[in-house]
């Protein structure tokens, strides 16, 4: 019911190794383990498997092997003597144990004295996607690969195989006709004269199991390359471009090849965290979601520290400001999970300063609540102190919904969080008025910031921690800044919102019912007047340009009695006219009426400032009535 440990003899001229075929058996034991050059490897054939289903091994005549006890069933195997007819040298297993030692001192220098976070080692034979596991490798790659991996488990490296994508973009060689267009050469044919861009990714990870692994993309320095002579042959896809504007022809390759990829596992972390946070931050809730006490995960701590290192902000030209940024609410989440103040603190000061979204108030208090707002004080102010309007990144209206929410979440008001909380907004007021004192030299940069909604966040915030002096002084900076605190869009939807969720005994009322005085007093004003309806059609605009059309465009809009005039010049004036019109704003449609040569450009005075003004004033009417019924309720 066992072998001890031998190695088999010749049985047969020629023989160089042993098949054993497991047959379907109901048994338990009976394991067969095989030793060769410093390994071992243990294949069962018992458990439900073995029942019902066929196996197989094989290995070489010079390999020790044994059967271990079968201690119950029975095990029923054909074991076969493995010969090739018509040689005179028979394979032998390889010895690769002097290798893996001198592969392994070779690569702890190559990682102690060189640059080096990762390697990658170009394999000889070509592979596609599917061809790219260690059980598909061929010739020489499968010795290479297996001398690397055992370097690699005796270092405690790790080691995948990836594929390698050298992509290069450039000019083709001269070889096309006058106007740009390639003549002589196929798309297939062309040569790349001058590269202007090449990159290098990897992708499609396979470890030594032949699982595939969720690393995703990850770029790859040219001196990562090592052996890169095996690293050549025909581009796997290449394409040719026409010439567009002052472009001349141009083309792109695209090589794939099979690689293996190693680094030192301490350096994994960095490596992921190099590919910035998008990567990373999967791997990370992996690696906690692993940890029974995620608190004491050294590991997490260690992985979450690289990411913040390397945390790549959004360019401001491409932020959305949609009420979250995805990947600093993933990390702040988990560092909730790792509960580590020092981190949080790193996390606030160097990555979510310029990558919020400002929703993630609720999870800065959770923090807070967690591990103390006095611990996070000081790193919640410079994050508010960096918003500035100047500050490409920065959002008045997020900051305010952090801030808001640090103030009212859903947690007890002790001492030490109402004092913290003062703070932040003594801070974020001070930021707020650098932003009503900016001017903008650039509105083309960043989306128009208004103050809608801004009122009603602050109110709630000052009333939670209550702090009227600051609520107070909030709104008399408010009511006498109208050119960012407009009484239409930003004064009266607050009061609107907010007015019956002021507690009566909230220390917030006395400032709410002011905030309601200023409205209903500004409608008063605006209301008290009908709006004067025309009698004729003159309109007081000044036409800033002096030319011959615009004069005579400035007399027909001060003519009382002209409705319609009609230009007749030349498109490039009629154009001009165009512009001067809707620069002006005047009150005429302009339409171009398509007969004769030149074409006649005709003016028709409108009535559309009055409507205007006539709708604004019905609407006041309708707000100011609204709000004395809220405050006489």
């Amino acid at each position: 019911s066992f072998f001890a440990p031998h190695r088999d003899s010749e049985k047969v001229n020629g023989m160089f190794a042993t098949l054993v075929v497991n047959l379907p058996s109901r048994h338990e034991g009976g394991s067969l383990v095989v030793s060769h050059d410093d390994e071992t490897r243990t294949i069962d054939f018992d458990g439900p498997a073995g029942a019902y289903s066929m196996q197989y091994a094989a290995f070489y005549t010079d390999c020790k092997h044994e059967i271990e006890p079968v201690t119950s069933g029975y095990r029923v195997n054909l074991i076969y003597n493995l010969r090739l007819a018509g040689r005179k040298r028979q394979p032998t297993a390889p010895r690769n144990s002097e290798n893996v030692n001198r592969t392994a001192a070779l690569l702890t220098e190559l990682f102690t004295d060189g640059p080096y976070d990762k390697i990658a080692i170009p394999l000889v034979h070509e592979y596609s996607e599917a061809g790219l596991s260690p059980d598909l490798l061929k010739g020489s790659d499968r010795s290479r690969v297996d001398v690397l991996a055992r370097a690699a488990e005796q270092l405690n490296y790790q080691l995948y195989l990836a594929l390698l994508t050298h992509h290069q973009s450039g000019s083709v060689e001269d070889d096309w006709d006058y106007g740009g267009r390639w003549s002589s050469i196929d798309e297939d044919d062309a040569e790349m004269d001058e590269v202007f861009d090449e990159s290098m990714t990897l992708s499609f990870w396979i470890d030594m199991q032949g699982h595939e692994k969720e690393f995703g993309k990850m770029n790859l320095d040219a001196e990562d390359l090592l052996d890169a002579k095996n690293f050549s042959g025909n581009p796997s896809r290449q394409e040719v471009h026409e010439a567009t504007g002052n472009e001349g022809v141009t083309m792109e390759r695209w090589y794939h090849h099979g690689v293996i990829v190693l680094w030192p596992e301490e350096r994994y972390f960095r490596i992921l965290a190099s590919e910035g946070q998008d990567a990373a931050l999967p791997a990370l809730v992996e690696l906690i979601d692993s940890e029974p006490d995620p608190a004491s995960s050294e590991a997490g701590r260690t992985f979450a520290r690289e990411i913040i290192n390397r945390w790549r902000p959004s360019h401001p030209l491409y932020i959305k400001r949609d009420g979250q940024s995805a990947s600093a609410v993933e990390m702040l989440t988990q560092l909730q999970r790792l509960a580590d103040a020092d981190l949080v603190n790193q996390f606030i000061r160097e990555g979510m300063v310029n990558d919020y979204g400002g929703s993630e108030g609720a999870l800065l208090g959770a923090l807070c609540d967690q591990l103390g707002y006095a611990s996070l004080a000081s790193a919640l102010t410079h994050f508010i102190a960096a918003q500035v309007p100047t500050e490409r990144r920065a959002s008045l209206k997020a900051t305010v919904e952090i801030v808001a929410n640090l103030c009212w979440h859903d947690a007890p008001m002790t001492d030490e969080r109402r004092s913290v909380c003062r703070t932040l907004v003594g801070e974020l007021q001070a930021v707020m008025e650098q932003w009503d004192q900016h001017v903008e030299t650039s509105p083309w940069l960043r989306e128009h910031e208004t103050r809608e909604g801004i009122v009603e966040s602050l109110f709630q915030a000052l009333a939670a921690i209550e702090a009227p002096d600051l609520l107070e002084n909030f709104l008399t900076h408010a009511l006498t800044n109208p050119k960012h605190y407009d009484l239409h869009t930003v004064l009266i939807p607050a009061v609107k919102t907010s007015y019956y969720e002021v507690d009566e005994q909230s220390l917030g009322t006395e400032v709410m019912h002011r905030l309601l005085q200023h409205c209903i007093d500004e409608l008063h004003d605006l209301t008290k007047t009908p709006v004067p309806v025309p009698t004729d059609w003159a309109q007081d605009i000044e036409i800033r340009h002096n030319c011959e059309d615009c004069r005579e465009l400035q007399r027909f809009l001060r003519d009382p009695k002209a409705q319609v005039y009609r230009f007749r010049v030349r498109k490039d004036r009629r154009e001009h006219l165009h512009r001067q019109i809707d620069s002006h704003g005047c009150d005429m449609t302009h339409v171009t009426e398509r007969k004769g040569s030149p074409q006649t450009l005709v003016c028709t005075k409108t009535r559309a400032s009055y409507e205007r003004r006539q709708r604004q004033f019905e609407i006041d009417t309708q707000l100011l009535e609204e709000l004395r019924e809220m405050a006489e309720a």
